[in-house]
């Protein structure tokens, strides 16, 4: 729980949260503290997290419950390896246009993470075979997004089994549809929707 200059920090973002998904309060508050509190972020830092969030729903074809799924399988190992709030969003957000969403998004980029900071011996010659190690440099050290570019820049000359042959060693046969909707996504798409995400929160208008 938050002490009272967390709730006075906090309490703003969770009305927003509250309003703009048409939630009660309880799940709102549930929602933000224990996302914030995964992804090592502040109660002060709620507006933000908040704003992100209501960009990423705004900008693709998901909403609050089904983020709210998704967080509650991913937003643990994600907080681990310093995925940033803005980055977890906007990858959620591009599987949920390609219709993996809430729990099912969630479990498939929560896979890919743990695989790919703790690859088995299988894993680890499919990412040296396939020229992935700067990937999973990037993902490891947090930066989800570029590491997923980096993923479709050196699987892009694949047929399709291959890739998805490639996907499910591994990030695992449960997460190929998700980690494909995001290695499916244009680089265009995937920009858009991360500047959307990035230029969402007060603190990026200041």
């Amino acid at each position: 729980g938050w002490n009272a200059t967390e709730i006075t920090q906090g309490l703003e973002g969770v009305l927003n949260l509250a309003t703009v998904g048409c939630i009660d309060l309880g799940q709102a508050s549930d929602f933000v503290t224990d996302g914030l509190t995964a992804l090592g972020m502040s109660a002060s830092q709620s507006n933000d997290f908040v704003d992100m969030l209501s960009a990423t729903i705004v900008n693709s074809n998901t909403g609050v419950a089904q983020m709210q799924g998704a967080f509650e399988n991913v937003a643990p190992i994600a907080g681990t390896l310093n995925v940033s709030m803005s980055d977890l969003s906007v990858a959620l957000g591009l599987m949920a246009n390609q219709g993996v969403k809430a729990e099912k998004a969630g479990t498939a980029l929560k896979n890919l993470l743990t695989n790919m900071s703790s690859p088995t011996e299988a894993m680890t010659k499919a990412i040296q075979k396939y020229n992935l190690e700067g990937a999973q440099k990037l993902i490891t050290d947090g930066k989800l997004v570029e590491g997923i570019k980096e993923m479709k820049t050196q699987l892009k000359g694949l047929e399709a089994s291959q890739k998805a042959s490639v996907i499910s060693t591994i990030a695992g046969k449960e997460a190929l549809s998700g980690v494909s909707a995001l290695l499916n996504s244009s680089t265009n798409d995937i920009n858009s929707l991360k500047f959307a995400v990035d230029s969402s929160t007060k603190s990026s208008r200041a």
